[in-house]
């Protein structure tokens, strides 16, 4: 899959596909830790 980043708001944000999200057991509103591990960006749902 490939996302883009994009302006929201005063941040930056990347939208996830409704297929990822089921495959990686994700809800609207779940909490994720993001952690940056040489050079790559880890979403862990807490």
């Amino acid at each position: 899959m490939q996302t883009q980043v994009k302006t929201w708001g005063n941040s930056q944000g990347i939208r996830i596909s409704k297929e990822t999200m089921q495959e990686a057991g994700l809800s609207i509103d779940d909490v994720l830790d993001v952690k940056v591990v040489n050079g790559i960006i880890m979403l862990e749902k807490q």
